[in-house]
């Protein structure tokens, strides 16, 4: 099964740090094929500000055709 994920940057704001940039990771559909989790994820990028991707049953992301973890 294939996951695609959208990633949305937002702000903590730490006491003594100050503010901290972080990440929310959100569930955004799940694909029994590679190729149709990929195309969904490239026609997501395409038309939203946040950036999405596509995990393995590993958990590794692929980035340019490859599987990092």
């Amino acid at each position: 099964m294939y996951r695609l994920m959208r990633s949305a940057k937002f702000i903590v704001v730490h006491p003594t740090l100050g503010p901290m940039p972080s990440f929310r990771q959100r569930l955004m559909g799940q694909y029994r094929q590679v190729g149709t989790a990929l195309a969904a994820c490239e026609k997501a990028n395409a038309s939203d500000g946040k950036r999405c991707y596509v995990l393995n049953d590993l958990g590794q992301e692929n980035y340019q055709g490859a599987w990092i973890d």
